[in-house]
């Protein structure tokens, strides 16, 4: 399920103005990481340019330099929910510190797509197939129009071999999208299943009359 499901989270960089540090970006695109990094933090100014900063202190080993980096991140920008998703993309998932930025940035700000989509994430990895449903199911309620939500509505719904609703929510999928191939692939799995399941209990039935 984790291979299904972790395709929802979203990187959410924002585009860069004129105003924002492009020539910085363009050292680290240029893989000149030292430069790179000695640029952000002379000029660190969006939330995105702490996030570097974090990202590049990571990459050198400085844990003093990325740590604080978080901190001032979280701080600063603590009413702009990227802030708790980008100090979250560079801890473990695995980690309860993970768990806690994501959750305090959904505390701020419940309704915000790509904190809710990390916790889906967290409990899909942690193998949580309840919560993840859960979490879903407000994704979902929130975002109706949004195929990705769906699909992974469907797809935990199926891994919980709640089929008949996943087959509901796979059709939902093909109305937004009829071109989804992982709703085609739901649909024709769970029907697949279905038809092997009366073959084998017809095989059994022949069987038990001879």
């Amino acid at each position: 399920m984790r291979q299904l499901l972790l395709f929802i989270l979203l990187f959410p960089f924002q585009s860069y103005s004129q105003e924002d540090n492009t020539h910085c970006m363009q050292l680290y695109d240029n893989k000149n990481y030292e430069e790179a990094y000695t640029c952000f933090k002379d000029s660190a100014n969006t939330v995105l340019d702490y996030y570097m900063c974090a990202m590049l202190a990571k990459h050198f080993k400085e844990t003093d330099e990325f740590e604080k980096w978080n901190k001032l991140s979280l701080k600063k920008f603590q009413n702009d929910p990227l802030s708790y998703t980008y100090v979250s993309l560079l801890l473990d998932e695995n980690s309860k510190e993970y768990l806690k930025i994501i959750k305090k940035g959904l505390k701020k700000f419940p309704k915000d797509s790509t904190l809710l989509t990390s916790l889906v994430n967290i409990y899909v990895v942690k193998d949580d197939k309840k919560n993840a449903l859960k979490v879903t199911n407000q994704l979902t309620d929130l975002y109706p129009k949004v195929l990705k939500y769906e699909v992974t509505k469907a797809t935990i719904l199926q891994n919980m071999d709640l089929n008949d609703e996943a087959l509901a929510s796979f059709k939902k999928c093909l109305e937004m999208d009829a071109q989804s191939e992982i709703a085609i692939y739901g649909v024709g799995s769970i029907y697949y299943n279905r038809a092997a399941d009366k073959i084998t209990e017809a095989n059994a039935t022949e069987d038990n009359v001879i």
